[in-house]
């Protein structure tokens, strides 16, 4: 008796922590980015060298839907852009303002 106890307590227990182990989706949920369109251009182009120069990035600003910015030689530039659905960003070709 005391036999069965012991094997459907195990079994009991079998079946509780595979309960959980069932059909799981394989691929991972990629998380939304949430940064603003000015702190993405920030992070993301921070290392990019353009013909004009480096962008400063602490020249970054957002105005009227454009990123605009200024290259290390001194010239300012502006750029649109567009999200995309996994929360990332496009740009356009960059223009320059102070012509």
């Amino acid at each position: 008796m005391f036999w069965m106890m012991r094997h459907r307590t195990a079994f009991l227990l079998l079946v509780l922590l595979t309960a959980g182990c069932g059909k799981t989706d394989s691929a991972p949920q990629k998380v939304t980015d949430t940064r603003s369109p000015a702190q993405y251009f920030k992070d993301e182009q921070a290392a990019t060298v353009t013909p004009h120069g480096r962008i400063r990035t602490d020249t970054v600003t957002e105005r009227n839907g454009r990123i605009e910015y200024s290259s290390d030689n001194g010239m300012k530039w502006s750029v649109g852009y567009s999200k995309r659905a996994d929360g990332t960003y496009r740009y356009d070709a960059p223009e320059r303002l102070d012509k």
